[in-house]
């Protein structure tokens, strides 16, 4: 999983996703609704950061399914995450 490996996708196939959180602690956060193109793209690119170095710098990621519905905003501690699933509605 990773933004380096759908980066190599055509977006079009990337538009509706159903994200979900898994965190350290046994919670989920999800699923919601989220597009490539409106929020997704720079969230997991920030999570990929975060594993290859350890570090974090963005905290608050805005997630929208397309332009015309509303932006779900999620504050996350990625040392908190233990997994992400990004799939195709």
């Amino acid at each position: 999983m990773g933004a380096t490996q759908e980066s190599n996708v055509d977006e079009e196939s990337l538009v509706d996703r159903d994200v979900n959180i898994t965190l350290r602690n046994g919670g989920t956060i999800g699923p919601f609704n989220a597009t490539w193109n409106y929020g997704l793209r720079e969230f997991l690119e920030e999570y990929e950061k975060f594993l290859k170095t350890g570090e974090q710098k963005v905290f608050r990621f805005g997630l929208q399914p397309d332009a015309r519905k509303p932006t779900a905003t999620l504050i996350l501690k990625f040392d908190e995450v233990l997994a992400i699933s990004s799939v195709t509605n």
